[in-house]
């Protein structure tokens, strides 16, 4: 629970941490994909071979043989045993233990519009919960009992199947996070304070106004120079 005011480097912070699963859980993708492409190109060679060898026997491709003028149907045509494989292949991908969807990171103005709006809500709130790491940024219900509700279903979904790789950038303190609305307050702090660590940012320096003030400090050095150039 990443809290306090804007310019602090919350999102910074977490966008960092972000990066860093990202890489990580792209390598393991990667060692996925590098056997997709030799799995498949195994299959298609076994059904090109078996298609040229059982063309020569006169057997077609549904695997139907032809022998003394009556056809007999063998265990697994070319194309079945093509398609076992690549179901085979689907099944592997589908038990790997990484997958593409392990990590989310959303902005909770953005979240609250899929979770409402869209026609696929159930889908995106069933990989917010099932995700193996979720960030969520600039979380500030505004007061709205529906954004609070999503927040705290989130939470509870995620500690209920186990899911502890939650992550928030907030301008509010977690006691704040009910809106006013002292029983959604309550439970809000309560499951904030077993599930997430705080991490306050309040005594950080605004890195924006930082960073803007040394900009116009070295464009005004620049000006400065440049005048004196001109005058000599």
């Amino acid at each position: 629970y990443l809290y306090g005011p804007p310019g602090s480097g919350k999102t910074h912070v977490m966008a960092a941490y972000g990066r860093q699963v990202k890489r990580l859980l792209d390598t393991h993708l990667t060692e996925a994909h590098t056997m997709l492409g030799p799995f498949v190109d195994a299959a298609i060679g076994r059904y090109n071979q078996r298609m040229a060898t059982e063309k020569a026997q006169d057997v077609d491709e549904a695997g139907y043989l032809e022998l003394d003028g009556e056809e007999i149907r063998q265990a697994l045509s070319p194309a079945e045993e093509f398609w076992s494989s690549i179901n085979q292949l689907k099944q592997q991908l589908i038990d790997y233990e990484y997958k593409p969807t392990d990590l989310i990171y959303i902005g909770f103005k953005e979240l609250f519009e899929v979770c409402k709006y869209s026609a696929h809500r159930e889908e995106a709130m069933h990989a917010l919960e099932t995700a193996r790491v979720v960030f969520i940024d600039d979380v500030h219900p505004q007061g709205d009992p529906e954004q609070v509700q999503l927040v705290l279903h989130l939470l509870e979904r995620r500690y209920e199947m186990g899911r502890s790789g939650t992550f928030l950038t907030t301008n509010l303190q977690t006691s704040d996070l009910g809106g006013g609305d002292p029983m959604l307050g309550s439970r809000l702090l309560s499951r904030t304070s077993e599930m997430l660590l705080t991490i306050d940012f309040t005594d950080c320096e605004d890195w924006r106004q930082k960073v803007k003030a040394r900009r116009v400090r070295l464009v005004e050095d620049e000006l400065q120079r440049r005048i004196k150039d001109h005058q000599s």
